[in-house]
């Protein structure tokens, strides 16, 4: 073997020995499995993960409501500028907007829980992307069409 070569050798050798001490030392650094956050100090401390808005507060905008442990409603609306105007955004507690096919073409989702709209619309079909955020958040799905998949 040429010295270069030897050389690279020692070089892998020694990142993969680092690579190694540093993943096991931070896989026990953490044994209990709590989240850990660092104060002021630089000391660790364990995270407090009770839950902050507790009572008549919504879960997705942290505002106080009466409907506030109510199941949340999503409603598929268009995001193209030809089907506005849209109605209902204004109570919504969340509004998502993803591409239907292409960039220029989108859909809105809006999520309401604590808002009970008078109108909304104009409703539009789902696509498989909401159909997975709708049930992350539990909510009665509502749409008018679908895509063709296999996840309804």
């Amino acid at each position: 073997m040429r010295t270069s070569q030897k050389i690279l050798v020692v070089i892998i050798v020694l990142i993969l020995v680092g690579g190694a001490f540093y993943f096991f030392s931070k896989s026990k650094s953490n044994k209990a499995g709590k989240p850990i956050n660092v104060n002021e100090s630089g000391k660790s401390v364990p995270e407090d993960t009770t839950p902050k808005n507790e009572g008549p507060v919504s879960p997705i905008s942290g505002l106080p409501c009466e409907n506030w442990n109510r199941r949340p409603i999503a409603v598929m609306q268009p995001g193209d500028v030809a089907a506005r105007p849209d109605a209902g955004f204004s109570d919504a507690d969340m509004v998502i907007e993803m591409p239907v096919i292409t960039a220029t073409i989108t859909r809105l989702m809006g999520i309401y829980i604590c808002g009970n709209p008078d109108d909304v619309g104009s409703m539009r079909s789902a696509r498989h992307d909401y159909v997975a955020l709708a049930k992350g958040l539990d909510a009665i799905f509502v749409h008018w069409g679908r895509s063709d998949i296999e996840a309804f």
